[in-house]
C-alpha cells in the first residue's frame, strides 16, 4: 500500500467506508488486509452490548478458567532470576524477568504479566484519560452501593496496620503538598462549622479528654437556640457579617473538671462573649457581665438545653 493511495474498507456493520489501517479496525489474518470486518467502534459497541446481555454467562466462564488454570501452575515458584530476560509481548524489547520490570501476575506460569511495566502503564494511563468520567461515576456508585462494607473493611485495615497508614500518609502528603494545601483551604472556607467542630476536638485530645461531639450534634445545639448566641441571644449568622460564631467549652478545657469536647460541654456564642468569657468560670463570668439576676436566667436556660440533651442521649 503506498502512501499516495490509501486503500478503504467498509464496516460490515456501520457500512462506513474506513482507511484500511490498524487506527480503525483490529487486527485478524482471517480477513482481507488482515484486518477485521467491523470497524472499531462497532467492535466496541458490539462487544458491550453482549456482555451486557450474557453478563452472568461472561463471569462463571472467567471464574472456571481462573480455576482451571490455578490447577495447573507450579505450587511453588522459583524465585524471579535477573539473569533471565523475558521479552514483553508490546513493545518487542528484552528486561530481566523481575518485579522490577514487570508487574506480578500470579496466573502466569513465571509470576509475571506478559507486558513490562511501561507499556502496561501507559495503555492504562491512555485508557483512564479517555473514560475518566465514566470510571469515576462507576466507583461513585460502586462506593455509595458497599459504603458502610467498605468503612468497616477500612477500619479493620487500619487498626491492624497503623504504621502502614501512617507511613502511606506521610509519603501521600509529601508528594501532595500543595494539592493538599489549597483543598484544605478551600475545604476550611466551605464548612467552616466542620473546622470548629475539628479544630474543639483536637484540643481536646491534646489533653487526653473526651472528644465525641459531632457536627450533627453541634447543628442541633445551634438550631436549640435558634441560631442566636446562647448567652447574649444576638444573631450569629447577621448580613454584615461583624457576629462571629464560636465553638465554646462552656467548662475551659484548663479546669480540672472540663468532660472535654462533647454535647454537653459546647455551646454557640459570639465571638464577643467568647472573648470576654475565656476560661472563666461560667457563673462567676455571667454575674461579673450580666449581673446576678440575669446570670441565673441565662443558666437556667443553657441548663435547660444541656438538660434536653442528656435526656435524648440516655436510653430509655
Amino acid at each position: 500500500m503506498s502512501d499516495s493511495t490509501i486503500t478503504t474498507k467498509t464496516c460490515t456493520n456501520c457500512k462506513q467506508s474506513l482507511p484500511a489501517t490498524k487506527e480503525f479496525f483490529h487486527k485478524n489474518n482471517r480477513y482481507s488486509y488482515g484486518l477485521n470486518n467491523l470497524c472499531k467502534n462497532c467492535k466496541k459497541i458490539i462487544g458491550k452490548q453482549y456482555y451486557q446481555a450474557n453478563q452472568e454467562k461472561i463471569l462463571e466462564d472467567k471464574k472456571k478458567y481462573r480455576e482451571a488454570v490455578k490447577e495447573n501452575l507450579p505450587q511453588t515458584r522459583k524465585p524471579f532470576d535477573s539473569t533471565v530476560t523475558k521479552i514483553c509481548s508490546k513493545c518487542k524489547k528484552g528486561f530481566p524477568a523481575t518485579p522490577e520490570y514487570f508487574t506480578c501476575d500470579k496466573m502466569r506460569p513465571d509470576g509475571l504479566h506478559s507486558w513490562c511495566k511501561s507499556c502496561k502503564y501507559t495503555s492504562v494511563n491512555g485508557w483512564y484519560e479517555v473514560n475518566q468520567e465514566q470510571v469515576s461515576e462507576y466507583n461513585r456508585q460502586k462506593y455509595a452501593n458497599d459504603r458502610e462494607e467498605k468503612l468497616k473493611q477500612q477500619k479493620q485495615y487500619y487498626r491492624a496496620n497503623p504504621e502502614k497508614k501512617r507511613e502511606y500518609g506521610r509519603r501521600y502528603y509529601f508528594a501532595n503538598r500543595e494539592k493538599k494545601a489549597e483543598y484544605s483551604k478551600k475545604y476550611r472556607k466551605n464548612n467552616p462549622d466542620k473546622k470548629r467542630i475539628y479544630e474543639s476536638r483536637r484540643e481536646a485530645r491534646k489533653l487526653a479528654l473526651p472528644d465525641t461531639l459531632t457536627h450533627q450534634e453541634w447543628q442541633q445545639a445551634i438550631q436549640y437556640f435558634n441560631g442566636c448566641c446562647a448567652v447574649c441571644e444576638n444573631q450569629l449568622y447577621d448580613l454584615f457579617g461583624e457576629i462571629i460564631l464560636h465553638a465554646d467549652h462552656w467548662i475551659a478545657l484548663n479546669n480540672p473538671d472540663c468532660p472535654g469536647t462533647i454535647v454537653t460541654n459546647m455551646l454557640p456564642l459570639c465571638s464577643a462573649c467568647n472573648s470576654s468569657k475565656r476560661d472563666s468560670p461560667p457563673k462567676d463570668w455571667l454575674i461579673r457581665k450580666h449581673g446576678k439576676r440575669k446570670a441565673n436566667q441565662i443558666l437556667k436556660r443553657i441548663e435547660a438545653y444541656f438538660e434536653s440533651v442528656r435526656e435524648s442521649i440516655t436510653p430509655t
